[in-house]
């Protein structure tokens, strides 16, 4: 079986969240936090650029996406409007994420992540890039278009730094600490999963590979909110 593994990502469940365990939920971006060359930089000096992360106003990599933070949610749901401004039409989706609570002896936490269609988006273009990121051939599937998409979502770990990855997204660290989450997202009840890294500091997040084997799968599943609604 082929696998394309993003190991920086797959690396945080044996050892980045030692550094300090995921709480359940996704950290909203505070007024007043330090970015995360200055956290580095105060710890063990200048820290390289490319441990810094995407910061707000720099242009994306291919496959990542704007993230608006809507504040805290009633419910204490995380509530992200995402956004690819490159897009040649208007490509937004909406990320809600519910927060479960880390079991003793569990370095990580699960919980419930629901992807929303928004109202006249067309993310078909930021699509087509993003399955090739993933390993992706072919023609784009032509899933039937849901108004939610329901999700289990893994937080790996949070306070990561990220470092460029070529075309298969990032790697994380904890060292030096940053603001970045990384999650791994369980789409069509298990038989697709992806990596989903939020950075709600600078407002920036992204999907990337998990294995080869699932792009289909995930291509089509993400198909459902992403593509316009023929309808």
């Amino acid at each position: 079986m082929a696998v394309r593994l993003n190991l920086g990502i797959a690396g945080v469940l044996c050892c980045a969240c030692t550094q300090g365990p995921a709480d359940g939920g996704l950290p909203a971006r505070p007024a007043s936090q330090p970015d995360v060359a200055s956290v580095a930089e105060s710890s063990s000096g200048p820290a390289p650029a490319e441990l810094r992360g995407a910061q707000r106003g720099s242009s994306l990599e291919p496959g990542m996406f704007h993230l608006r933070d809507l504040g805290p949610q009633p419910d204490g749901a995380a509530h992200y409007v995402a956004s690819v401004e490159a897009s040649p039409r208007v490509c937004q989706f909406e990320l809600v994420i519910v927060g479960g609570k880390v079991r003793d002896g569990v370095p990580f936490s699960i919980a419930q992540a629901t992807l929303v269609r928004r109202p006249a988006a067309d993310c078909a273009a930021f699509l087509k890039v993003l399955a090739k990121r993933l390993a992706f051939t072919g023609e784009l599937p032509r899933p039937k278009p849901v108004e939610r998409l329901s999700a289990s979502i893994a937080i790996l770990g949070t306070n990561q730094s990220r470092r460029p990855a070529g075309e298969i997204g990032g790697s994380f660290s904890s060292t030096p600490p940053g603001h970045w989450t990384a999650a791994k997202l369980f789409l069509a009840d298990g038989a697709a999963e992806v990596f989903l890294n939020i950075d709600a500091h600078d407002g920036v997040g992204e999907f990337s590979i998990k294995d080869e084997d699932y792009a289909a799968a995930v291509v089509t599943e993400l198909g459902k909110i992403l593509l316009p609604d023929a309808g």
